[in-house]
């Protein structure tokens, strides 16, 4: 990849550049963005040419103590800014949402585009139940806002696995975010929020990074296909690649997922119930189903019900009511549910705890009954 020297001295604008990140896309121009060097760690500066004019931008960094992974400004949210700024017809006069804004490069840079933005990541509420949660990353995002005299952006805290049972929102018909596919747990999660917030005939823009995940986590990683898998529900899904360039000459492979919303897509509430398990019907020998005799030569009066078993984290046992309505608790965390346990079901549902809050954790082992779990949610269509 070629870049002629006028671009970048045009970008660099008489500042000292630190380097250029360049995304490459198939029938289109590289797109570009500068940083230049800042008077602090935590501050960086970018120049992007949009509509023509190189605008200057600033964010600053958080340790990850305040800021968990979303105070680090990653190479995907930079690419995909530079992405954004060589589609302005895409954003133009729109209303548009980011998911997992971090510190918010790129819902500002869009902000030079759209008719409005909303910046919206994860914070303290006093209701994660153990989740790993930034405590400055809100407050900084509105600072960073502040900085760049951004008039048409908002900050909104959306956190995903409330959309897990909420099955709207507001909506807006641009959607965009980057580098937000890490943890495959939470992708039902991110996939909801999508789907709840874009609306008929809207378009949701993802940018990841394809990485090579190894070692003992690996399986717990998520990739640009299980996220477009999990996004098919709700429309057209493409998986176009990209290829990036960050300061170096080496390439850095790219995904970006679109999906456009479908008219034709069902409502949440005949749609596989997110918050359920995926369930595993396999389990019992046909034998198990009847009446005989147990291991021991006595008769079975009757079918013995079947359990889910599944592990809980501590921040979920520790609490009272949910524990009350266990029984058969086993040792680490163990437990035996019973599938009919309505009362159990209708707690979760009540409260900030749900199926998958238990079910990110571990991922459960099931042992189903179907005729019982049928009969116990009569409202589940899956």
């Amino acid at each position: 990849m070629v870049m002629r020297k006028e671009v970048l001295a045009e970008l660099a604008s008489s500042e000292r550049p630190i380097g250029y990140y360049c995304l490459r896309e198939a029938d289109s121009e590289t797109c570009t963005i500068c940083e230049l060097r800042s008077p602090t760690e935590a501050e960086r500066r970018f120049h992007l040419k949009i509509n023509g004019e190189v605008q200057r931008f600033m964010v600053n960094e958080l340790p990850f103590s305040e800021g968990k992974l979303g105070g680090h400004l990653w190479d995907g949210g930079i690419l995909m800014s530079a992405w954004c700024a060589s589609h302005e017809d895409l954003f133009g006069g729109e209303e548009v949402l980011e998911l997992g804004s971090g510190i918010g490069l790129l819902g500002i840079t869009v902000s030079c585009l759209a008719s409005s933005v909303v910046l919206s990541d994860f914070g303290p509420t006093g209701e994660e139940d153990g989740r790993l949660v930034p405590p400055g990353l809100l407050d900084n995002l509105r600072q960073n806002v502040v900085l760049n005299k951004i008039t048409n952006a908002e900050v909104k805290h959306i956190d995903w696995h409330d959309f897990l049972h909420i099955s709207s929102a507001a909506t807006f018909r641009r959607l965009i975010a980057a580098d937000v596919v890490y943890y495959s747990a939470d992708l039902p999660a991110l996939a909801a929020t999508i789907g709840a917030h874009l609306c008929e005939g809207g378009r949701a823009d993802i940018l990841t990074v394809r990485r090579d995940w190894r070692g003992p986590l690996a399986s717990e990683r998520a990739t640009a296909e299980d996220l477009a898998a999990a996004l098919t529900v709700y429309g057209h899904v493409t998986v176009t690649e990209l290829l990036g360039y960050c300061c170096t000459f080496e390439e850095v492979p790219l995904a970006l997922i679109t999906l456009t919303r479908d008219s034709r897509v069902e409502s949440r509430d005949k749609r596989h119930d997110l918050r359920m398990p995926e369930l595993d019907l396999h389990h019992q020998a046909p034998e198990e189903k009847k009446k005989g005799t147990s291991s021991g030569g006595k008769k079975k009066g009757h079918r013995k019900k079947s359990t889910e078993i599944l592990n809980v984290p501590q921040a979920v046992r520790g609490s009272r009511q949910f524990q009350a309505l266990l029984r058969g608790s086993q040792e680490f965390g163990e437990l035996g549910l019973l599938m009919n346990n309505d009362r159990l079901y209708k707690y979760l549902n009540q409260s900030s705890l749900h199926w998958n809050d238990l079910y990110k954790f571990a991922g459960p082992k099931l042992r189903v009954d179907v005729e019982m779990l049928a009969a116990a949610n009569p409202e589940h269509f899956g």
